[in-house]
């Protein structure tokens, strides 16, 4: 496996989002993906994941705020 840290493009993830792009990316190459596809589908489904726990814990917020 190639080192997927050499990739530019996790670069720009936090550090939270990047170890969970890792760990994804992992999992597709060994399941036969190419590494760039793999890195690429990913960083989508990392940011994704990232979109939504950001979005759970601001509506948390708002709701305790609304008690």
């Amino acid at each position: 496996m190639e080192n997927l840290t050499s990739f530019p493009e996790l670069a720009y993830l936090t550090p939270t989002t990047r170890e969970r792009a890792l760990m994804l990316a992992g999992e597709l190459i060994r399941q036969g993906i190419s590494t760039k596809d793999a890195v690429s589908q990913a960083i989508l489904s990392a940011k994704n994941w990232a979109v939504k726990s950001v979005n759970r814990t601001v509506w948390k917020r708002l709701r305790k705020m609304e008690a």
